[in-house]
């Protein structure tokens, strides 16, 4: 099953030339990388994207649990996780979408 998300018309204005204005995911890609690819296209200034997510980490890895007290906000980076692989295909990543 494909799924696309369109921008509606009239909001593609401050889209640069050449940013696609859909995003496929036909669930058999990997869904985070999808979903880094739908918030790096996105026409926003500024794209925030976990490391959690880039380094495709579990739930293990999770920034904090609403609703709960204490333990949250603790998560660090392992020394050495952002590899040269993980930062050239961050890069290329944001060359795509025109964000460098």
């Amino acid at each position: 099953m494909s799924r696309h998300a369109a921008l509606p018309e009239g909001e593609t204005a401050h889209i640069p030339t050449g940013m696609p204005q859909t995003v496929h995911f036909d669930g058999t890609d990997d869904g985070v990388e999808a979903f880094i690819r739908c918030v790096l296209s996105s026409p926003c200034c500024m794209a925030v994207v976990p490391m959690q997510d880039v380094l495709h980490l579990g739930s293990e890895a999770r920034m904090n649990l609403p609703g709960t007290i204490g333990g949250n906000w603790a998560w660090r980076m392992k020394p050495g996780a952002a590899t040269e692989d993980v930062a050239r295909h961050l890069r290329e990543m944001n060359q795509e979408y025109q964000r460098v």
